[in-house]
């Protein structure tokens, strides 16, 4: 278990989701009307906004990846550091792991011991759902039983990702990839 296994975020995949982002905005501006006078009801224009503020929000944060790249993730013998999150958690504080699936990826998910809202036994409730995922991301302090370590726009796959998990992870922690 000697090292540490780095997950860094990569410049042109966070630039390309960047622009992505930045896409769905200039759809965002054409449905709320900005470039002249829009002949789209009141529904659409505030699909438009909708689509400025919160596209325009994931712009920033890929933009600022893509020109500040590093490490997003880092293992080691003593635990995980989450760079996103800006936490340092020690493998006694993970209760358990596993590998949850939607219908948008795979991400590798590790529990804590305590949690701050409700205690979750993956055994018994179902996997987090993309919303929640979601929703961890967006409010640190709500949903702060899990957390799901994405590999998009870093130098890692999932294989990889649950590979350096695992290296380092205590055996009852170990997750496995179907």
């Amino acid at each position: 278990m000697a090292g540490r296994f780095i997950v860094r975020t990569v410049r042109w995949k966070s630039a390309c989701f960047s622009l992505g982002s930045l896409s769905f905005v200039a759809i965002g501006l054409w449905l709320a009307g900005v470039w002249g006078s829009s002949t789209l009801g009141s529904v659409e224009q505030a699909v438009g906004w909708i689509c400025i503020v919160f596209f325009g929000l994931c712009a920033a944060i890929w933009l600022r990846r893509s020109l500040r790249p590093g490490v997003l993730y880092s293992f080691d013998s003593s635990g995980i550091f989450d760079a996103s999150m800006k936490s340092f958690v020690r493998w006694d504080q993970i209760r358990s792991a596993a590998i949850y699936t939607t219908r948008s990826g795979r991400w590798p998910v590790y529990f804590y011991q305590n949690s701050l809202v409700y205690d979750i036994d993956p055994e018994r409730f179902e996997p987090p759902t993309k919303s929640l995922l979601w929703l961890q991301d967006l409010n640190f302090g709500y949903t702060k039983h899990s957390n799901a370590l994405k590999h998009s726009g870093t130098d890692r796959d999932l294989a990889s990702l649950v590979h350096g998990f695992n290296r380092h992870a205590p055996p009852k922690l170990r997750v496995e990839l179907d």
